[in-house]
């Protein structure tokens, strides 16, 4: 017997700023990083845990990109990669940056 399928809509773009472009994206377990053309970080997703970088007010999750913001010290970006329950950018200096969940020592 066959398994009907329902449609699946067409995909659709996430709506960025004007003028935010990536450059990379990586996935975590329900949520994703992105690095734009100018060295700065986006995150959105399931929060909890503090995957997104973004503070306690967005534990909850963000459905479309949201900056991290320069006052949590994350210098301009050159690289994003991302576990299941945590993120990393690597700083155009070299330095390493992470956050999330550090039950497991990956922070």
């Amino acid at each position: 017997e066959e398994i009907a399928s329902s449609p699946r809509p067409p995909l659709q773009p996430l709506a960025l700023a004007p003028g935010v472009h990536f450059t990379s994206v990586s996935c975590g377990a329900q949520f994703s990083v992105a690095l734009d053309i100018s060295g700065c970080v986006w995150a959105w997703g399931n929060g909890e845990g503090g995957v997104l970088g973004l503070g306690p007010e967005a534990l909850s999750g963000r459905s479309a990109p949201v900056r991290i913001e320069a006052s949590v010290n994350l210098a301009p970006s050159s690289g994003v990669s991302c576990g299941s329950y945590h993120a990393t950018a690597l700083s155009s200096g070299g330095e390493l940056y992470s956050w999330g969940r550090a039950e497991g020592g990956q922070l």
